[in-house]
């Protein structure tokens, strides 16, 4: 009796241990490849996962050369895009194809490594992500060239306007929108800021010395505050001036009170500054110099010169050293 007892349950563990074998071989055959060896599980990461971990893409790239189309426009510049394939002619350098061709320093560190980068991630202090530059359009040794950069995971926006042999000088944008809008667009943000064409952030209520001392900034920093220096420098206004040509009607002016050419004549129209001058270049005199007009946005300026309390107090510092003009008329006339 025990003996057939003992053999009912050697068989039905048998039974059951069918079933489980079954079961488990079922499981491998699923779980295995063509070759019935089983494999390693795997977790396929998408494209768009993947991406999420770029700092940089198409869709940042984008936002930036719109905002850059519409912000040049505004500072009366002309910008275009470069990246592989497509290089600068910056004064005969071209990048990206360049880069780490030539020194670069930045804020005066020549130590520093800079390298294009696809996705803003890389080894260089900074990685390049985008470039812009206006030299296609801009005057001789007026051209600017930025770099859109990530520079220890925080964007970095550099600019230059010139050149010394193989040695690049570059310093971080001093422009404020320029950069929060790049530090936006890296941020993901959707919101991006538009550039008004307004000028509700410009003081309009500037005195005709401060323009002027802006204007002169702008135009011939040296000989302005040379002129100051020296106690030389005057400002003026046509209407009030005998002898000044009617080119000039409705313009004030700042000058050394020497030939033509130190004449710097500047009024505003609306939103923009216009600018004249006599410009002897590549003429045969003083008095055969053609009268050149340029026009500039108010708003760029400001931006250059008096957005920041200490920009703020060094042109008004420079505007009050300005002597009226009348008084060097009183003094030539003898009065």
């Amino acid at each position: 009796m025990l003996k057939k007892r003992i053999i009912k349950i050697v068989i039905a563990f048998g039974i059951v241990e069918a079933i489980l074998s079954g079961c488990s071989k079922q499981e491998t055959h699923h779980q295995g490849n063509e070759t019935g060896t089983p494999k390693t599980a795997t977790v396929k990461t998408s494209s768009k996962q993947k991406h999420s971990n770029f700092l940089w893409n198409k869709d940042k790239a984008a936002a930036l050369d719109s905002f850059m189309k519409s912000w040049g426009n505004t500072m009366g510049q002309q910008y275009q895009s470069y990246f592989p394939g497509n290089n600068t002619d910056y004064y005969g350098l071209a990048f990206p194809k360049e880069l780490g061709q030539h020194s670069i320093a930045v804020n005066g560190n020549t130590n520093v490594k800079v390298a294009w980068s696809n996705n803003g991630r890389g080894n260089a202090d900074y990685n390049v992500v985008a470039i812009y530059c206006d030299s296609a359009t801009a005057k001789p040794m007026e051209a600017h060239l930025y770099f859109f950069t990530i520079h220890h995971g925080k964007p970095v926006v550099l600019v230059t306007m010139t050149t010394n042999g193989n040695m690049l000088y570059f310093h971080e944008t001093k422009n404020k929108a320029l950069q929060n809008e790049f530090t936006k667009i890296m941020g993901n943000k959707k919101e991006h800021s538009v550039v008004h064409r307004t000028n509700k952030d410009t003081p309009l209520s500037l005195t005709s010395q401060q323009l002027g001392t802006l204007v002169g900034l702008y135009k011939a920093p040296d000989w302005f505050k040379g002129g100051l220096k020296g106690g030389t420098m005057w400002y003026g206004n046509s209407q009030n001036t005998p002898d000044i040509g009617s080119a000039f009607q409705g313009f004030d002016y700042i000058t050394a009170n020497g030939d033509p050419t130190s004449y710097l004549y500047y009024k505003q129209d609306g939103g923009n500054v216009v600018i004249k001058y006599v410009d002897p270049t590549n003429s045969q005199g003083v008095a055969n110099a053609p009268i050149r007009t340029e026009t500039i946005p108010l708003k760029r300026l400001i931006n250059d010169y008096y957005n920041t309390p200490q920009k703020k107090q060094e042109v008004d510092g420079y505007a009050n050293e300005l002597k009226p003009e009348a008084d060097f008329l009183s003094q030539t006339q003898g009065n």
